[in-house]
């Protein structure tokens, strides 16, 4: 028991306890409380091991120090960044600082490359290259041609630089990025397009008609 106590803690100090620990037969795990909240602290675990639990139970902790110690006054300030609203029903008396959810608008065009990837094609076929390499360049152009309505010096600009751009539509193109018999030259579908080949050959339009209908159906998602 005193090596446990030794690995574990002991309850003697500024301590809270965090809980028991099961291989051992429930001896109890501590915390020196100026350490704890002096440093950073990181709680690691797969997933579903309980990790928000184990906050909570530490914040708990935090909060009942001042009964367990019996002192007079003890009034932590708590602030908890909840971007999922997990923590709610474990603090019933908390107070919300926040309540403006949904007002948060991230503009497409600010995401960089490997983010603009997993967007416009997809995690399942990230590695791509064919597709990876016409959104690349579809951005490039879009961003090159912003920059110069805005007198931006495209010398500077690189694939990641956050210059807004539009993405244009795909209603009524045909397989080989036409519409009405005419290419269609407008925003980013319009620069996945121009990079079309020559002819009329299905095959080799397929990753550009691919990657333009993937684009269309997130421009379809009310979510987006």
């Amino acid at each position: 028991k005193l090596e446990l106590r030794f690995i574990y803690g002991d309850a003697k100090g500024v301590v809270i306890q965090l809980g028991e620990h099961v291989g051992s037969g429930g001896a109890p795990c501590y915390a020196d409380l100026n350490e704890l909240l002096g440093k950073h602290t990181a709680i690691l675990g797969s997933t579903g091991s309980g990790k928000s639990g184990t906050v909570a139970a530490v914040i708990h902790s935090i909060l009942e120090r001042g009964e367990i110690a019996q002192h007079t006054h003890w009034h932590p300030q708590v602030i908890i960044l909840d971007p999922h609203n997990e923590y709610g029903k474990a603090f019933p008396k908390h107070q919300r600082l926040s309540t403006d959810e949904g007002t948060l608008k991230l503009p497409y065009w600010l995401l960089d490359l490997e983010e603009s990837l997993s967007l416009f094609i997809g995690k399942t076929e990230f590695a791509a290259t064919s597709q990876s390499n016409i959104i690349k360049n579809a951005l490039i152009y879009v961003r090159e041609q912003t920059a110069e309505r805005l007198g931006l010096d495209k010398s500077q600009l690189t694939v990641d630089s956050p210059v807004p751009y539009i993405l244009g539509s795909a209603e009524g193109l045909d397989h080989f990025g036409c519409k009405g018999g005419v290419l269609y030259e407008e925003g980013l579908i319009g620069a996945i397009n121009i990079q079309r080949p020559d002819g009329k050959d299905k095959n080799k339009h397929e990753d550009f008609s691919k990657v333009v209908r993937k684009i269309d159906s997130l421009l379809k998602d009310g979510r987006l």
